[in-house]
């Protein structure tokens, strides 16, 4: 089997890509964790954590399909089915791959969880926002996304 010029074959970054999603996957679960405490500095880190990761992620997919192509298939579905279709363990590089693919279907699925999680804090935090410009007797008005917007009242810095 040809290796590519990161010298790695397409089973070993099907492994490392694997343990990157592991990785992310513990990273979404995190940031749920953390939305649903509303701990806005585990939030912090934690998304930042995540954005490191998904770089990291889209630069290990870049280097399985430079391998996959370097050894003449395309790497589209059909070239990814003829690639593990021509694998000496065809049935390891399957599973390897159903395990990828698996993978990022549920590190997707989370990450919309934690996405309409992070919008209800956000609707909570507005509202609790709203509550107290009302009680201080300040006016708010409505932007055009929707979200209330506040104005505190002029205040006279100095008189002539």
């Amino acid at each position: 089997m040809t290796g590519s010029r990161s010298g790695l074959d397409a089973t070993q970054c099907l492994a490392i890509e694997i343990a990157g999603y592991r990785a992310l996957i513990d990273l979404l679960h995190g940031e749920q964790d953390a939305l649903r405490r509303a701990d806005a500095d585990a939030l912090s880190a934690v998304v930042s954590a995540k954005v490191s990761q998904i770089a990291s992620l889209e630069a290990i997919a870049a280097a399985r399909a430079a391998t996959i192509k370097a050894m003449g298939f395309t790497p589209d579905r059909a070239g990814v089915q003829a690639w593990l279709s021509s694998q000496r363990d065809r049935e390891s590089a399957v599973r390897e791959w159903t395990t990828l693919v698996g993978l990022a279907d549920y590190a997707q699925r989370q990450n919309r969880i934690n996405y309409h999680l992070a919008a209800i804090q956000e609707r909570h935090v507005d509202r609790a926002i709203t509550a107290l410009w009302n009680a201080a007797g300040a006016a708010s008005t409505y932007g055009a996304d929707g979200r209330s917007h506040h104005a505190a009242a002029p205040r006279e810095l100095a008189s002539v």
